[in-house]
Parts: C-alpha cells; sequence; structure tokens
C-alpha cells in the first residue's frame, strides 16, 4: 500500500511504508501545518 502525505497543501510527500507516513503526519501536526492524509492500494 501506498501513501501520500499532503502539508499545507503543498509539500506531497509519497512513501510505501504507512508507518513512516504516520510519522511524518504526526510531526507536521506537532509543527503546526494542515496535515492530509490518503492512502491507496497499488492497483499496477
Amino acid at each position: 500500500m501506498a501513501s501520500n502525505v499532503s502539508i499545507n497543501n503543498q509539500v506531497i510527500i509519497r512513501t510505501a511504508e504507512i508507518k513512516d507516513a504516520e510519522r511524518i503526519a504526526i510531526l507536521a501536526d506537532q509543527l503546526g501545518y494542515p496535515v492530509t492524509k490518503s492512502t491507496s492500494k497499488r492497483t499496477d
């Protein structure tokens, strides 16, 4: 499963590891950035 982390609607971090995306999102949230997260299953 792939995960994207969008910070402030500008920075998009793509990672194959959900746990890494979770850590990034938590850190960004602590720094005060609005964070949106999406996960998707690869279909290829």
